[in-house]
């Protein structure tokens, strides 16, 4: 079929930017400013005014755009244009037939990248490819999709789109032919003004595939009743969504979010969670779900369609399959014309705004400022901002570190900036672990959670007070004044770090533009495009696209008084809003009792009659979904894709046989060089282990005595760091966050991403800080400070203090209580680094400052003494060795130093040392921890799983895991489809030998627990049962092409194999092609015995009280029903406190 008639002219110009929708200004040390969360998430402003039209002011109009008329058969997109001077290169051929010119040397890596935006002349929707090189090819389906009040329908509507279509009506369909066609299935997200519906493959002709069904489901759901009793909320105290907003609603996350947003931009879709609210989701009907997708999903003007691939028809192939779904949408050509209107209150004065959260612990909180910002498209002042945050907040040297981290007295642990892009820009800049001096009971500022205008104590100047003398940092306007203070300083006086400093946020923000372009194109090619398709933009789609790097080469040419005119007028004189989050003891017990007894009276005050009504509801409900999946079952999918077909990145691995390394050389087609190497800490004493988190900090961020007698302030080495690496991380521990080691867990690990013509410069100042820097007890306070606020914030999460239990319960189950014998996972936990880092500060202030030499001599014996393991990956990774390895000598092995002998034995960063797990009278193994301000459970069970990824059993143990976790699989029917948690899980951890079942945000962990074992009972049968087989071998084949995928995603990108080989190098595995091929052959040779076999061996013991271990995460009600339920169960739970000798080191 000729599609001509129906598309609009193709455009094609160059492109590339940063990665994501928020920019995080923090590049050095550890990121922990407050995440967004998926559902509700704020988008980054990715768009470029090539004009450089002056920027609105702060008080801006009004902002309506309007879509084109689609009266016309044929419409053009105003597209951006490059200009032949530019940096990006000029178009030749609109049809794609001619080319793009040579760019300059360092962008030659994304001279095939290559956009389309057409728009379909029926329906009015847009159409966006990009062609980019590598094994994936992803597709997002965005729908504007506005909230008007609290009840979340967007979110809801979201979930049941997948659950069946008037063309595909079986509830499962979806997602199982999503897998064959090798992907992990369909995922979706709910932002604030828009729902995005994805899907990821390994190679295009699986998405070729499952793209006109996944269209189908989001034009034509069907929306019955049952499955909205079933996904949605059943009308007592279940459902999908409701478990999954009940569990983060009353977050410091979540209530942050909406609190900044709604008093910013009152007045407008912000007002409103479009994530929903509990007590609103409650009073939902499915009746208003099908009329707000009536309203909002069948006006193609309120889609479009992002797709990115390798395949060079790629276009022309999305044009086809698209057409014929949206052709589907007929409307009266005057429903086209889709308005969106932003209209918010004048904000005209500064406001302060405090809000309460439930917590267990009150030392710490938050305070974000905001400022609104230009028009989303007034793209040069944008970037301009961004450089200026990054500036302010991006590393340990900049401004607002200085002044409120990187002090004796810690004002906060973190400070992140962002610009985040609706019709009107936010600037918002977010100060992480402030601690919290105030007398306040608790509640609200005012009675509504807002202050509204504040006047008078705004100018209060609190400069040169001591901490503990000043007001609360958390109390109105402090902390802002502070801040303005310090901004008008800038302005007025001494600008810190001079021109020098700007250019190297500059130079930063376009190392950040180039990698995003390499290592995460399908990620952030739809972030980027997002706000033009949903807004519209005068300069043209994809202008930031275009030139982001020809604007901020004409930034490197302004002078200081730019940026001083540019923080005066956005930041300094600009109204700010200011809200501060104060941790409450007693509004998480309040919430707990509230909790507590709706659950006792729900009943009553429902009436019997009307509880029998709904759970007749339900369970009419659930039998509805098994048919439909039964159902789903018993359909015709096509074949998975040819795996041949699926395009790799070439690269190669060569070991190296050069000392002081054990190690390897990765050649591959990059623009940068990625270093990682690390030190093996196995030979230290547990209680010097204690302090690995604080060296991980310190080791790139102390000062420097240089053998000439030179002194090196740790602000140069911090701050030249953070301008020349796109990539730089210390940690305890390979693929770690702070408290979690990941699966290399015993060692110091260093990560370094530079592009090729830095890498001299940044091996100077790495091993330069390696050898000449010397810890300070002033460093050490002020880290050991931060940490700790780390450690509160971490214990306030439900999830990580359920991974912190089990990981202290398992070490002491299988190695005893002798701490000596511990794994750098159970040492630097929550627990014991709460406990110790409490003491150590405590410590300093009296005066002890041993803690300086310890971790000095931690240092040397680390550097000079262990063994190390290395690997360098780049386009000519012997050149970049050599580099490396003559500083190394140079710097670590000059006569001048004669230090420790290095070992000579083996790096092993994965001590795979299996003991099988003991219980004892002072040990428990079946335990619930119970903490106020936790509004979901979380729950792990674990047995003993000796395998390792060289084991011939691995690929089967990966394929049942598969096969239980699907995405609308066994699990998912059993668990989260009835309810019982927002997530459940079989994995393998293979770093500790473990089989563990995880349990997330759970409303009812032991009715979870007793879904998980009649799953397993059903799968045995499954697999025993002749009738059943065709189904399980789908579901064999599913799991194999999911596995097969995750494979390629793995080496989607140069700094993807980087961290894959890295991987199979601490793990004394093979990398490279065949290694790669010796492993998908594995896969493939998977067979139902096989998985027979390994399922008996390794699931069995979950029916073995005595082989099991168990923890159990939530507030104190929630635990004691928990108890409760276990019991009737025959499981028997110690209920812990999180000060619980069983979960703490003898420190």
């Amino acid at each position: 079929m000729s599609l001509t008639p129906a598309w609009g002219f193709p455009s094609l110009w160059r492109q590339g930017t940063r990665k994501g929708r928020a920019l995080s200004t923090k590049d050095c040390g550890r990121k922990r400013s407050l995440v967004r969360r998926r559902l509700e998430k704020g988008r980054a402003v990715m768009s470029l005014n090539s004009s450089g039209a002056t920027s609105s002011s702060p008080s801006t109009p009004p902002v309506s755009f309007t879509e084109p008329s689609l009266e016309a058969r044929w419409v053009e997109e105003q597209v951006a244009r490059g200009s032949d001077e530019g940096k990006v290169g000029a178009i030749d051929d609109l049809n794609g037939a001619g080319g793009v010119r040579e760019l300059v040397e360092k962008e030659k890596f994304v001279d095939n990248l290559r956009l389309r935006v057409l728009r379909h002349c029926v329906s009015g929707a847009r159409l966006a490819t990009f062609i980019v090189p590598g094994p994936l090819c992803s597709a997002t389906v965005i729908v504007r999709s506005l909230p008007s009040d609290n009840s979340g329908i967007p979110h809801c509507l979201e979930h049941l789109t997948f659950l069946g279509s008037k063309g595909y009506p079986h509830r499962g369909y979806l997602d199982t032919l999503a897998t064959l066609s090798y992907s992990r299935g369909t995922n979706a997200y709910t932002a604030e003004d828009y729902t995005a519906y994805t899907l990821t493959t390994a190679g295009c002709e699986g998405l070729f595939q499952t793209l006109p069904v996944l269209l189908d489901h989001v034009l034509n759901p069907i929306l019955s009743q049952e499955s909205f009793v079933y996904e949605v909320y059943d009308g007592i105290s279940g459902g999908v969504v409701y478990c999954e907003m009940k569990g983060r609603e009353n977050t410091e996350n979540d209530l942050l979010e909406y609190a900044w947003k709604k008093e910013l931009f009152k007045g407008t879709f912000l007002d409103f969670d479009s994530g929903g609210r509990t007590q609103e989701i409650e009073k939902l009907s499915n009746d208003e779900i099908i009329a707000y997708h009536r309203k909002w999903y069948t006006n193609g003007a309120n889609m479009s369609i992002i797709i990115g691939g390798a395949d060079p028809l790629l276009c022309e192939k999305a044009q086809e399959i698209t057409h014929t779904a949206l052709i589907q949408i007929q409307r009266d050509l005057g429903l086209f014309q889709s308005v969106l209107s932003f209209h918010p209150q004048p904000f005209t004065e500064t406001r302060f705004v405090q809000h309460s959260f439930p917590s267990a612990s009150e030392e710490i909180g938050s305070v974000t400022i905001s400022w609104r910002g230009p028009r989303f498209d007034d793209h040069t002042t944008i970037i301009a901002l961004e450089v200026l945050q990054r500036y302010l907040a991006g590393n340990a040297a900049s401004p607002l570190y200085q002044k409120f981290v990187e002090t004796e007295e810690v004002m906060a642990s973190e400070v992140s900036g962002e610009i985040i892009a609706f019709p009107i820009t936010a600037i918002v800049l977010t100060f992480s672990g402030v601690p919290n001096s105030s007398d306040d009971d608790g509640e609200d500022f005012e009675s509504d959670g807002y202050s509204g205008i504040v006047t008078g104590s705004e100018e209060e100047d609190h400069d040169g007070i001591s901490v503990n003398d000043m007001p609360s940092l958390l109390d109105q306007h402090v902390l802002g004044n502070m801040v303005k203070e310090l901004l008008g300083d800038i302005v007025t006086g001494e600008w810190p770090g001079g021109i020098e400093a700007v250019l190297g946020a500059i130079r930063k923000q376009k190392i950040r533009f180039l990698e995003s372009i390499e290592n995460d194109v399908h990620e952030f090619v739809p972030g980027v495009l997002i706000p033009d398709l949903l807004y519209g933009t005068q300069a043209g789609l994809g202008m930031r696209l275009m030139q982001e790097l020809q604007i901020l080469d004409d930034l490197e040419n302004q002078d200081l008084s730019f940026w001083r005119y540019l923080l005066r007028k956005w930041m300094v004189d600009s109204p700010r809003l200011e809200i501060a989050m104060i941790p409450s003891c007693g509004l998480a017990d309040s919430l707990s009792r509230e909790d507590e007894v709706r659950n006792k009276v729900s009943s009553q005050i429902l009436g019997e009659n009307e509880v029998e009504g709904r759970n007749q509801a339900v369970q009419v409900a659930t039998e509805f979904v098994q048919r439909s999946r039964q159902l789903a079952k018993q359909q015709v999918y096509h074949d998975p894709p040819v795996a041949t077909s699926i395009g790799r990145i070439p690269y190669s691995v060569e070991k190296l046989k050069s000392t002081p390394f054990q190690g390897q050389l990765v050649t591959l087609d990059t623009n940068f060089v990625f270093i990682s190497f690390s030190f093996d800490t196995q030979g230290l004493d547990w209680k010097e282990r204690l302090n690995l988190p604080i060296l991980s900090e310190l080791l790139l961020a102390s000062p420097l005595h240089l053998k000439d007698g030179t002194e090196v302030p740790y602000t140069f080495v911090t701050q030249r760091l953070s301008h020349l690496a796109v990539v730089q991380s210390v940690s305890t521990g390979v693929g770690a966050e702070f408290q979690t080691p990941g699966y290399g867990a015993e060692c110091i690990h260093l990560e370094i991403g530079v592009e090729r013509k830095d890498l001299e410069e940044v091996c100077d100042l790495v091993l330069d800080s390696l050898r000449f820097g010397y810890i300070t007890i002033e460093r050490v306070k002020t880290v050991a400070g931060n940490l700790h606020s780390f450690v509160v914030e971490d214990l306030r999460n439900g999830e990580i203090l359920c991974n912190a239990s089990e990981v202290i319960l398992h070490e002491k189950l299988r190695r005893g209580e002798k701490p000596q014998n511990y794994s750098n996972a159970a040492v630097v936990n929550v627990f014991g680094q709460y406990k110790y880092l409490g003491n150590l500060l405590e410590a300093i202030n009296n005066g002890n400052c041993s803690v300086v030499k310890e971790i000095q001599s931690i240092k040397e014996r680390l550097v000079h003494g262990s063994n190390v393991m290395l690997q360098i990956a780049s386009s000519d990774p012997h050149k970049s060795f050599d580099i490396f390895r003559t500083k190394w000598n140079k710097i670590l092995y000059d006569d001048a130093f004669k230090g420790p002998t290095r070992s000579t034995s083996i790096c092993n960063p994965i001590n795979l040392a299996r003991t099988p797990m003991t219980a004892t009278k002072s040990i428990p193994s079946l335990v619930a921890v119970a903490e106020v301000g936790i509004e979901s459970s979380f729950a792990i069970t674990w047995v003993d799983c000796p395998l390792s990824k060289t084991d011939s059993m691995y690929p089967t143990m990966e394929l049942i895991c598969g096969i239980l976790n699907r995405t609308e699989g066994v699990l998912y029917d059993a668990i989260r489809g009835a309810g019982l948690a927002y997530e459940a899980n079989v994995t393998l951890r293979v770093w500790n030998g473990q089989l563990a079942f995880v349990l997330s945000e759970s409303s009812d962990p032991s009715m979870a627990w007793r879904a998980f074992l009649d799953c397993l009972d059903r799968f045995e049968m499954d697999m025993d049962a002749d009738s059943e087989r065709n189904n399980l071998t789908r579901e064999i084949e599913a799991a194999k092409a999911s596995l097969l995928f995750s494979m390629h995603e793995q080496k989607s990108s140069p700094a993807n194999i980087a961290r894959t080989t890295y991987s199979a190098l601490c793990r004394g595995m093979e990398a490279g092609r065949d290694a790669e091929m010796m492993t998908e052959r594995a896969v493939e040779s998977v067979s139902l015995h096989d998985i027979q076999s390994c399922f008996r061996r390794y699931f069995n013991p979950f029916r073995d009280p005595s082989a099991r271990a168990m923890v159990i995460v939530g507030n104190p009600p929630t635990v004691e029903s928990a108890r409760i339920s276990f019991r009737e169960l025959g499981v028997e739970l110690d209920i812990l406190s999180t000060d619980d000798p069983s979960l703490h080191l003898p420190i």
